[in-house]
């Protein structure tokens, strides 16, 4: 699949509430769109009550933005 397939898997994911999907296919595109996929990867993370985990997802996605 292409990133831009593989995001858009993750956004229907996330908007069905699938987190853990969300967030296994948001990892996979941080190398391809690591500020974008990274933000995204917070909020799922979030979702899930991993709120450390979303707290390093969103500093990290800040430091690829910059």
């Amino acid at each position: 699949m292409s990133a831009v397939t593989d995001f858009k898997a993750a956004q229907a994911a996330h908007a069905a509430g699938d987190y853990a999907k969300a967030e296994r296919l948001y990892r996979g595109l941080l190398r391809s769109m690591p500020s974008l996929a990274g933000h995204n990867l917070g909020v799922a993370l979030y979702a899930q009550g991993k709120f450390k985990a979303a707290e390093e997802a969103y500093n990290a996605a800040d430091r690829k933005s910059t």
